[in-house]
């Protein structure tokens, strides 16, 4: 019970439900520095695996020539019933351009992260990997010296038939990479779990079947955090991710713990460069980070008079929307005369939404200071309609086609269904999750403001 009463307190002080706060002094400097130290275990922290898995696999079936050029590059290889080299380059600007040297035709490469970059830039850019069998197991060496020899470097052996055993093997080693071209000395050293992943989302674009059987992945094991304070709260700053064009800024206040339970609430925390977030009413730029991930740059933005977005505390647009008569309406004309609107994104398709309804029913029963809106993706209006009206789902309803979802849904990002989203009469942000759990955290919520 503690520990929800902190949950509330902590996500109201966020976002400012119906209460008027102190305005709270910006930072003494208009541009901030956080330093940022390597860390691990990942408690209280979610990272989306687009930012902590990376595969690796081979481009054999992309073009023979390559591949046979790319393997005179090393030696050291052991004695393998079969094998391929694979690379995941940190460099991978010129990938396209140069393997279409490589290529008979013009396939679309997009997937493919094994790099060309290997013939010109330095060793350091590059992490290369024997993946191959021998009898029943499958055997791994990642050349974590780049050095391009295999000999000196530890041997990981997964099972053949990769079960869930190979959660339990110890394949965590130490890769040190270079990101800079022109300072050599400039390393970052990271840790990283090796595996097995052939049945990945990439390694399913593959048509070799061998390829597709040898295909690995790499998991981060540790992030680079920081603290900053903002008057009278500390929030934690958390980055993943391997290169800076792929990278993950986490933010958010100390005592709240992300899990993979709810990945649209933990998606409020989530930003890039360049992104605005709002710290203790104050509005600040995330500028850039530094090439080895150890710092942060902030600026305060002044002067925002009106500022839309899609995360907690932060006000959306009064959308136009199609109602189910066929009418445009706004998201204000349907909540007329109500404190707080509840946006469900939902679908005659979805069957956790259907599963949910019964709650739903219930929810608005007992909240008469809440408007709802059904927003529904659908193929057709009149399946929306009549499936509401045979539930007897009484409150607001809209609907967008499935097939132009322009507006509130891309603006918003809405991409779990169900989604909710509680806003306050200002269209202020108040919670933003998917599926039970946000509903019943949008309950407590409401029941701390009666």
């Amino acid at each position: 019970m503690q520990k929800l009463i902190l949950f509330i307190s902590i996500l109201l002080l966020i976002i400012n439900v119906g209460c008027n706060t102190p305005k709270h002094n910006p930072m003494d400097h208009p541009v901030v520095e956080l330093s940022l130290v390597s860390q691990t275990p990942q408690n209280k922290f979610s990272f989306p695996k687009l930012y902590s898995t990376y595969p690796v696999f081979s481009t054999a079936e992309i073009s023979k020539k390559y591949y046979l050029e790319k393997l005179e590059n090393f030696k050291g290889i052991p004695k393998l019933d079969t094998f391929l080299i694979q690379t995941e380059s940190f460099k991978s600007g010129n990938f396209f351009g140069k393997i279409a040297l490589y290529s008979d035709d013009n396939k679309d490469l997009s997937f493919y992260r094994d790099s060309l970059k290997m013939f010109y830039d330095k060793n350091s850019h590059n992490l290369n990997i024997i993946s191959g069998f021998r009898g029943n197991k499958q055997i791994i060496i990642a050349d974590l010296n780049n050095n391009k020899d295999f000999s000196d470097d530890s041997i990981l052996s997964f099972p053949k038939n990769k079960d869930e055993s190979i959660k339990n093997i110890d394949s965590v080693v130490e890769f040190k990479y270079n990101l800079n071209d022109s300072v050599s000395t400039n390393f970052s050293k990271r840790h990283i779990r090796i595996f097995p992943d052939s049945n990945s989302i990439y390694a399913k674009f593959l048509k070799d079947s061998l390829n597709k059987s040898l295909a690995t992945s790499f998991e981060l094991m540790d992030f680079m955090k920081g603290q900053l304070r903002i008057d009278t709260l500390d929030y934690d700053i958390a980055i993943q991710g391997f290169v800076k064009n792929r990278t993950l800024i986490l933010v958010k206040p100390i005592n709240i713990s992300l899990s993979d339970q709810d990945k649209v609430f933990n998606e409020n925390f989530y930003f890039s460069v360049g992104d605005t977030l709002i710290l203790e009413d104050n509005f600040y730029k995330i500028d850039s980070l530094s090439d080895n991930f150890r710092k942060l740059y902030f600026s305060l933005i002044k002067n925002i008079d009106v500022y839309r977005g899609r995360r907690l505390g932060v006000k959306i647009k009064n959308y136009n929307l199609t109602s189910l008569t066929k009418d445009t309406t706004t998201i204000k004309e349907f909540s007329k005369g109500k404190k707080f609107i509840l946006l469900d994104f939902w679908g005659t398709w979805c069957v956790p939404c259907l599963e949910l309804l019964p709650n739903l029913k219930k929810f608005h029963q007992e909240n008469d200071n809440v408007s709802i809106i059904s927003i529904a993706l659908d193929e057709s209006i009149d399946v929306v309609k009549d499936y509401s009206e045979k539930e007897a789902m009484y409150w607001n309803h809209a609907y967008v086609d499935r097939n132009n979802r322009k507006g509130i849904i891309t603006d918003l990002r809405v991409e779990s269904y169900l989604t909710f989203i509680l806003l306050n009469d200002k269209l202020k942000i108040l919670y933003k999750g998917a599926g039970e759990t946000a509903l019943e955290n949008i309950e407590k919520i409401l029941r701390s403001k009666k």
